[in-house]
């Protein structure tokens, strides 16, 4: 698994992201799905599954298989 360094403070990321994953991924296909997927993994697990379960909500059978992986993970 790839380690993320993004060079910001960690309490600030935290306090930021949801929103701006929630904005990435309204038209996001598959790969934005997939890159939001792995860092919110290595961020925090509750993130991620919360978005990986968003991802199974998707018409977009990749997007769901997606999601299905995050969360078997």
């Amino acid at each position: 698994m790839q380690k993320f360094d993004i060079g910001l403070p960690r309490d600030w990321v935290m306090e930021n992201i949801e929103a701006e994953v929630d904005e990435m991924l309204v038209n996001g296909g598959y790969e934005e799905y997939c890159c939001l997927l792995e860092l919110c993994c290595e961020l925090d697990r509750g993130l991620m599954i919360k978005f990986a379960k968003r991802a199974l909500d998707s018409s977009d059978e990749d997007i769901k298989d997606a999601g299905a992986d995050f969360l078997s993970r």
